[in-house]
């Protein structure tokens, strides 16, 4: 797939997301819901063919930390479901490490355990 027509689909995605929202929210999704969401479309773009899209740890990481930052109920669960979705990921990907977790993975994900105020979080 041409990187206009990928550019083209991801804009349509999107503008069709903007224009639903959040269901539970007035004012659309949250930055690290909007974050995930795209991670989503790149990892389905990506599934689709097109390797210009495919996302690796610094994408991960960088929804991660959305989720470490946003402070919303459930944060903490969303980046260890990535954390290990990336570890999963590496794992299957044959000696790929474009997506193998690293450092910034781990530490970002226990800064969504540590800012959670969830009951049971400094257990994690």
């Amino acid at each position: 797939a041409s990187a206009s027509s990928s550019k083209n689909r991801w804009k349509k995605k999107y503008d069709d997301e903007k224009k639903e929202g959040s269901s539970d929210d007035r004012r659309g999704p949250s930055a690290a819901e909007r974050a995930q969401q795209l991670l989503e479309r790149m990892e389905e773009l990506h599934r689709g063919g097109d390797d210009g899209v495919r996302p690796n740890a610094v994408v991960y990481n960088s929804v991660i930390a959305a989720w470490a930052k946003s402070g919303e109920a459930g944060a903490a669960e969303r980046a260890e479901e990535l954390l290990a979705r990336m570890q999963q990921l590496a794992q299957n990907s044959g000696g790929d490490d474009s997506v193998r977790a690293d450092t910034i993975s781990f530490n970002s994900a226990i800064d969504a355990w540590a800012k959670s105020e969830e009951y049971g979080s400094a257990e994690r």
